[in-house]
């Protein structure tokens, strides 16, 4: 148990390389059921290598876990937002933030209940990150709400990867990207606003996923349901459509079989505002104010 200290529980600088982290309980009591805050639980300033596996980093009272400028760390299998039992929100102010670092593997892990953020990327230098198999907004077993304020956040970093994982029950946005440098990221087969077996509706609060004022990013495969605002949200984007977003052969509004109405609050697909992104192979159905609006150019 790693709880209670003034600012951090465990910090890694510069030369803090392959280092292993694991099976702890990082801001909790000893039974991992209430917090003993620090106020950040996990930083690593710099350094690669390191693996954080298996542990509980709830409770703490700004960041759960936070790679600062560092590149290539492993984070798998963790419980960040919740008790030990991944049932119920312990919450961190934002569960994981990776901020200036690359190359970073993101897999199988809860981040849930946080209330600012679940998962927070910023800056340009903070390209090519991976995330899969994570279940961000729900419980560990994927059958209930247990939301962070908005699910995943994008402020200018490029070239990320999040697939397979589930993004559900959050309070806010399921997915935001934003900033001119949040370019080329790909969203694939993706459950936004379901359950882990993607036949059973656990919205995100606002849209499912919303790409603002971005070029060059990819919606693909995704189940994006049952969201409380539109499905997918694009406002603004490129002059040129070879920078075009593009938004292909998701189920929106259905869920993950097609064939169940499991439809978003407003629209579907909404295109507001500057050129809009391709749309392609998408179906579209069963969501309560219109399938597809476009306020914009779209193709």
């Amino acid at each position: 148990m790693i709880s209670g200290n003034r600012i951090v529980g465990i910090e890694a600088g510069a030369d803090g390389n392959g280092n292993v982290v694991s099976n702890n309980l990082i801001g909790t009591d000893v039974d991992g059921g209430f917090s003993i805050a620090n106020v950040v639980g996990i930083r690593i300033n710099g350094g690669s290598g390191n693996l954080l596996d298996s542990n509980t980093v709830s409770g703490n009272g700004s960041y759960g876990m936070l790679l600062n400028g560092a590149a290539n760390n492993q984070v798998l299998d963790n419980l960040v937002g919740t008790d030990a039992s991944g049932d119920y929100a312990i919450p961190n102010s934002i569960g994981l933030s990776i901020q200036d670092a690359g190359g970073n593997t993101v897999s199988g892990n809860t981040i849930s209940g946080n209330t600012e953020r679940g998962v927070y990327l910023s800056g340009p230098t903070a390209p090519g990150n991976t995330f899969e198999d994570n279940t961000i907004g729900l419980s560990a077993d994927g059958t209930m709400a247990v939301g962070n304020g908005t699910g995943v956040l994008i402020i200018g970093s490029p070239d990320n990867v999040f697939r397979s994982n589930v993004i559900s029950g959050n309070v806010g946005v399921g997915v935001y990207a934003t900033g001119g440098a949040a370019t080329n990221n790909l969203f694939e087969e993706n459950l936004v606003g379901t359950d882990a077996s993607g036949l059973i509706g656990l919205g995100n609060g606002s849209s499912g996923v919303t790409l603002a004022d971005v070029r060059g990013n990819t919606v693909r495969g995704n189940v994006i349901s049952d969201n409380g605002d539109s499905g997918v949200f694009v406002v603004g984007g490129s002059a040129s459509s070879d920078l075009s977003n593009l938004v292909e052969e998701n189920f929106v509004g259905t869920d993950a079989t097609g064939t169940r109405d499991l439809g978003n609050t407003l629209m579907g697909i909404r295109v507001s505002s500057g050129f809009g992104p391709i749309l392609r192979g998408n179906v579209v159905s069963g969501n309560d104010n219109a399938n597809v609006q476009i306020d914009a150019t779209a193709s």
